[in-house]
């Protein structure tokens, strides 16, 4: 790696790109990376993030290339029974993320069932789209008239209608828009990306356009054109053949030995929607009109792999990660407080939305403003602890501490009234029970989601939270008994 310095100097260091990554969010690795150059700023800078989730169960991976590691977040977390207890990374001795076919494995082989195959997503009715029960849907915008196969992984991306994704795919940071000047009369094919096939989509240091990157599934970049290389799943030599490129198209005047998908000047650098159906053509899908398409990918600017590790701009990748995870929770947090129940964990969709600082905070207060007409139109099954700790996660998030702790108090006020009136009403029979249910489940709901409180209130937390298990196990036994 070089660098170059304010004063003009040039710094050569060696370092491994996901080796030291990795080192700085594992603390027994910290000892050996503060010897590495820049590991002191890695550990400081990375070292003291507390990896947890939200998620049950569930590690989301960092697939597809190195690069990509800075612009995820590493996440572990156990579920038992109803409570979910947050375990965080502090132990590791080692973190491993897999290739791409390893996660794919992983995601669908043994306990798969404990996966969350569906978080901070915006997907369309079923009737409007077809996006398999397994396929994998993190952070991502599916339009209506999309088709995603079993077992597929599409994170941090959004898909526009009429794209059609096959089962075992990964799409990463995709943002695929099919207009007018897409398609037209005479070409009515949509964009397809077959099975066993990774998608993902890079913006470049000084250019405005982003490169769309593809290759198969089982492609080992560093295998050699002469052995056993291929590019999306095919032999380059039958690649070469059926699209009618040369050699020296990818690798120039390259020794055999050297040539590998790694260092293939490849892809191409065009706008979006040509960019989209060169695509399609490398991939082996467009059988008609190849000659244009040869000519168009021949006048293109070609970039490798290789080249692109050089030239991703990786500020412009996490600032746009950022503002697309933080368009999709304020979605889903406008809609859980104009529609539903207030049932979801306002505070952790606050910390999404945040990211946009420009707007994240305004987005906030248009959603506190709007809790007072919604507790008014549900009096009679909202209750109040769970009204009120919304608008403290809302005071929170528009930095107003003073209020949100004022009101604070009368969430716990609330907990306490909502529970000894339960008791003290003398429901009986299946009423009784059911309506003591209701209580005790929304309790359990808003207990758990609060993160980020004191270690006094987590001790307070689970001491309710296990006499309101109690007091549902002897609600059940008189049940049978009588």
């Amino acid at each position: 790696m070089m660098l170059i310095l304010s004063n003009n100097k040039c710094l050569v260091v060696q370092m491994s790109l996901y080796e030291d990554l990795v080192a700085a969010w594992v603390p027994a690795k910290h000892e050996w990376l503060r010897k590495r150059p820049l590991g002191e700023e890695l550990v400081n800078r990375l070292g003291n993030q507390r990896m947890f989730s939200y998620c049950a169960c569930m590690s989301i991976p960092m697939t597809i290339f190195y690069s990509v590691l800075i612009s995820f977040t590493i996440s572990f977390c156990t579920e038992i029974d109803s409570f979910v207890f947050y375990s965080l990374a502090d132990d590791l001795l080692f973190l491993h993320f897999g290739t791409s076919n390893e996660v794919l494995d992983h995601l669908s082989g043994v306990g798969s069932d404990l996966v969350g195959r569906r978080h901070l997503c915006s997907i369309p009715a079923t009737t409007a789209s077809d996006i398999t029960a397994s396929a994998i849907i993190l952070s991502s915008k599916i339009a209506p008239g999309v088709s995603v196969g079993e077992d597929s992984l599409i994170y941090d991306s959004s898909i526009s209608g009429g794209i059609h994704i096959g089962s075992l795919c990964i799409v990463v940071g995709v943002n695929i828009s099919l207009d007018d000047d897409y398609i037209c009369v005479e070409d009515s094919m949509k964009f397809m990306l077959p099975d066993r096939h990774c998608l993902w989509e890079v913006p470049l240091v000084g250019r405005s356009e982003r490169v769309l990157v593809y290759c198969g599934l089982h492609d080992n970049p560093k295998s050699s054109l002469s052995g056993v290389g291929t590019f999306c799943g095919k032999p380059w030599k039958k690649v070469l053949h059926d699209l009618g490129i040369q050699e020296t198209d990818l690798w120039g005047s390259s020794g055999t030995d050297a040539k590998c998908l790694w260092n293939s000047k490849i892809f191409p650098i065009l706008p979006y929607a040509q960019m989209l159906k060169v695509s399609m053509w490398l991939m082996g899908l467009v059988k008609q009109k190849t000659e244009n398409m040869l000519s168009l990918w021949r006048s293109a600017q070609r970039i490798s792999l290789e080249e692109l590790h050089r030239s991703i701009d990786f500020s412009t990748m996490c600032i746009g990660s950022s503002h697309h995870q933080a368009d999709l929770a304020a979605g889903i947090a406008k809609a859980c407080v104009t529609y539903g129940m207030l049932g979801r964990n306002l505070s952790q969709l606050c910390a999404e939305i945040l990211q946009k600082e420009g707007s994240g905070v305004k987005i906030c207060k248009d959603l506190l403003a709007m809790c007072p007409k919604v507790q008014e139109q549900n009096t009679n099954i909202l209750p109040k602890s769970r009204a009120c700790q919304v608008q403290v996660d809302l005071l929170r998030a528009c930095n107003d501490e003073k209020t949100a702790c004022e009101l604070e108090h009368k969430v716990w006020d609330a907990v306490a009234d909502e529970t000894a009136s339960a008791v003290r009403y003398g429901f009986k029979g299946a009423c009784f029970y059911q309506h003591f249910s209701l209580l005790i489940l929304i309790h359990l709901t808003w207990l758990k989601s609060l993160v980020f409180i004191s270690y006094f209130q987590k001790v307070y937390r689970y001491l309710v939270l296990l006499l309101l298990k109690c007091l549902k196990t002897c609600i059940e036994l008189h049940m049978l008994l009588f």
